[in-house]
């Protein structure tokens, strides 16, 4: 095994090629910018490119939680908006978590700014009876509460801004 390339990189790389039932190789490697809590980089492999975001230090079930969010916006995303495909994730156990994209090439075109503020308004138009999520998840590390209200105003000001006030005092 190569020691300059992570071990969670070879496990990915075998994950995946049990989920596609069949071999996949890695054939690169790239540190790649992207955040400032977890690794980032693009793998290069037989299958295709992705990218994989890991970290030793987050919460046991950060990357589930992610992959759930990004699997409800590609749902709820109007075609001008482009969610990545989750292809794999895992908490942390002996190895950090992680979660596995499609890689998406940054290109700027021409309408792009605008077609992120219309997807993000169109998103913004579905309705509920509630307002919540199946599942706690994260903003950055601090874990939100998603617990399902009735009413955005107290979801809002409780579970969201006084979460964070109560946080600060704390």
């Amino acid at each position: 095994m190569d020691s300059r390339i992570p071990e969670v990189v070879h496990h990915v790389v075998e994950q995946l090629s049990l989920k596609m039932n069949a071999s996949v190789t890695l054939t690169g490697f790239k540190l790649i910018g992207g955040g400032c809590i977890s690794h980032a980089s693009l793998l290069e492999t037989s299958a295709g490119s992705f990218f994989l975001k890991w970290n030793h230090s987050s919460p046991s079930d950060f990357f589930i939680r992610e992959a759930e969010s990004l699997r409800e916006l590609k749902k709820a995303a109007p075609s001008c908006l482009v969610i990545p495909e989750v292809i794999l994730s895992a908490g942390k156990g002996t190895l950090p978590g992680y979660i596995l994209l499609e890689y998406l090439q940054g290109t700027h075109k021409g309408n792009m700014d605008e077609n992120l503020g219309r997807g993000v308004a169109e998103i913004h138009k579905a309705t509920a009876g509630s307002y919540g999520f199946c599942n706690n998840n994260y903003c950055g590390l601090t874990l939100q509460d998603n617990t399902w209200n009735t009413g955005w105003r107290h979801f809002y000001s409780q579970q969201r801004i006084g979460a964070l006030v109560r946080k600060l005092v704390s």
